[in-house]
């Protein structure tokens, strides 16, 4: 065929007719038809549908889209009472193919925090977890003061009502033993021997505690052992009070110890009024005093004869000292005390070791001891500090700061400490966790729980409390807390409707609990998982969403993609416009590029082959050459 023949364009191999045309068999409505074709297609060929459902999540879309384009991704939210599952993506993309990608469930239920104990922790591990599902288990290690009585670790399991497992109670209190020898004194243990109990201090007579009544079984490292015993001081009086014309038999000593006697005797020339002997006692236990007034010399009334024997009276007898009272006995007598008092005042360590005796006038002795609180280290043995001298404390290992109390004495002008009240002092630990409540936000916000107090909790979202009191737990002298009454019952969803063609089966409608779905004879469940839970959801609880059960035979097959492009091209517009309308949220950044590119095709195709006249399409002339040397397109005559 030759250029310009009919069925040939300009050139050779082109086409002779380049404008669409309606006419059926024509070359030129092929074009047009397939260009407007694209139009007509749906925009979702190859789109995936709803995102997957999800037992414990919902995509965060709006609910109303049903079709999704490829590389269009969904995130997935928690319900209520539900929460994420650590380490799981939430997201899933809709692959080509018209499927989903893989995506496991993102949330889950959780038991709480697991129970804690007052005689063991969680072990490091578990402490670490936040997502507790049903079935799961923690371990605990026996706190410090307690030791395993069995080879097994304490361990708990979140239970299908997501309460956790009681604790077998494998840890027992350590034990601190007898209490040490006090010398000068006795202790008496209050209940036992274990860690967390006490023991009260009692010195015998003569004798005052310096320091605290009572000693504590307490924690030294990863053991037990009392605290620091006080000491009983010997009762001690100062020196007799002196006599005139007379002395007493305890010259030469400053110290008498409880119980200690001296007497008295008078100068030649006088004799002894009142008692001659007094004794060192107490009225108050603490300090010493002597028993009574001392007595008194009082001068002789003498009668001199003159003679011989008034020059034998002016004469000393041999077996009299300068003194002329003590005779060779008394000297050994009074002697053989005052070795005595020394001996015994040496064998006290209140006056061996005290640094009363031995410290530099104008500075403050020892610190002061404290119960339930030691000073620095360098600062234990120093046995003189000066003037000014300020120590700051610390709570030993089981003992608690007590709020706004002052942990710092000072030495005063006066060589004395200044007073510091008790600022340490037994707490228990945390208050426990329990599955059915929570600890009062008034209580929670605390850090000191001493002895007798008593902490109030409130009952957990889920629960409800069955009386008028609250639930509340107390701090008991062996430093555990007691055990919190179950006043919290969990709340009811009651019985689950059945979903068409379906039937749930439970035994037990209250919070937490799991209904199987069993679908009827040729039924099937389409959508969600084979049971539902109660589960909060706003103030209250209720059940999840039901599955649905559908006839097995009514169950449509995934989409073909294979026949998504044979859309008749005579319906094109129709779907176009029910489709955009349809995806009017995502379509119309796929098909606003195609329309203006489907446009420009046209418009050039049009440009081509030109415009219809009376049947005849005559190009578009460009100059006056080419209006008479292009091609006509002519219209084709039908019939015989």
């Amino acid at each position: 065929m030759k250029p310009g023949e009919p069925g040939q364009g300009k050139y050779p191999g082109t086409s002779r007719c380049w404008a669409p045309t309606m006419r059926q068999g024509s070359g030129c409505p092929t074009l047009l038809l397939a260009l407007l074709g694209l139009l007509g297609t749906p925009a979702a060929h190859g789109d995936c549908g709803p995102p997957p459902h999800m037992a414990y999540s919902k995509p965060s879309v709006a609910e109303q889209l049903s079709s999704f384009p490829v590389g269009s991704r969904v995130t997935y939210t928690c319900l209520k009472g539900a929460i994420k599952i650590p380490g799981r993506a939430d997201m899933v993309q809709c692959l080509p193919g018209s499927r989903w990608s893989q995506l496991p469930e993102p949330c889950g239920l959780s038991c709480s925090t697991p129970t804690r104990l007052h005689f063991a922790a969680l072990s490091e591990v578990d402490e670490r977890i936040n997502f507790f599902p049903i079935g799961f288990t923690v371990s605990y290690v026996c706190h410090p003061g307690y030791e395993n009585i069995s080879e097994s670790s304490p361990t708990s399991t979140c239970l299908e009502n997501l309460t956790w497992s009681e604790v077998a109670e494998l840890c027992r209190r350590k034990s601190c033993g007898q209490p040490p020898a006090l010398p000068g004194g006795r202790t008496l243990a209050l209940t036992d021997f274990l860690f967390g109990a006490r023991a009260s201090v009692v010195c015998d007579e003569g004798y005052k505690l310096n320091g605290r009544n009572l000693i504590q079984c307490w924690l030294k490292g990863d053991d037990v052992e009392w605290s620091k015993l006080p000491t009983c001081e010997l009762i001690t009086c100062s020196s007799p009070p002196p006599i005139s014309n007379g002395k007493h038999d305890g010259e030469g000593v400053e110290k008498f110890a409880y119980n200690s006697t001296v007497t008295y005797g008078c100068d030649s020339g006088f004799q002894l009024i009142g008692k001659a002997s007094i004794q060192c006692t107490s009225t108050d236990k603490t300090n010493g005093v002597w028993s009574g007034a001392a007595p008194k010399c009082k001068e002789k009334s003498t009668f001199v004869k003159l003679g011989a024997k008034e020059v034998e009276k002016s004469t000393p007898p041999q077996n009299f000292q300068g003194n002329g009272i003590q005779t060779d006995k008394k000297d050994f007598t009074k002697e053989m005390k005052i070795s005595l008092y020394k001996e015994l005042l040496q064998s006290s360590n209140s006056f061996s070791h005290s640094a009363s005796f031995s410290r530099p006038r104008g500075n403050c002795g020892p610190l002061p001891q404290l119960p339930g609180a030691e000073p620095p280290e360098d600062f234990k043995d120093q046995q003189s500090f000066s003037i000014g001298s300020k120590v700051t404390y610390r709570c030993v290992q089981g003992f608690a700061k007590l709020p706004s109390k002052s942990d710092t004495t000072q030495c005063l002008e006066n060589a004395r400490w200044s007073v510091l009240p008790e600022f340490c002092d037994r707490s228990c630990f945390s208050p426990p966790r329990v599955s059915f409540a929570k600890v009062s936000a008034e209580d929670e916000i605390k850090n000191f729980y001493a002895v007798n107090v008593t902490v109030s909790y409130v009952c957990n979202p889920g629960y409800t409390n069955s009386t008028d009191e609250l639930p509340t737990s107390t701090c008991r002298e062996d430093l555990t807390w007691s055990e919190v009454p179950e006043l919290c019952e969990r709340e009811s969803c009651g019985p689950p409707e059945n979903p068409e063609h379906g039937t749930v089966v439970t035994t037990d409608y209250l919070f937490g609990s799991k209904a199987d779905v069993i679908c009827d004879d040729g039924y099937m469940l389409t959508l969600g998982l084979p049971f539902i839970r109660c589960l909060l959801h706003d103030d209250g609880v209720a059940w999840t969403p039901l599955p649905t059960c559908q006839r097995i035979q009514d169950v449509s097959p995934l989409p073909s993609t294979s026949t998504a492009g044979a859309t008749a091209v005579t319906d094109a517009p129709k779907p176009l416009e029910e489709k955009t309308s349809e995806y009017r949220y995502i379509l119309p950044l796929i098909i606003i590029p195609c329309i203006i590119g489907i446009v420009v095709i046209v418009i050039w195709t049009i440009k081509k082959c030109g415009v219809r006249q009376k049947g005849t399409y005559k190009p578009n002339p460009t100059n006056a050459g080419d209006e008479e040397q292009g091609p006509s397109c002519q219209e084709r005559k039908t019939g015989p």
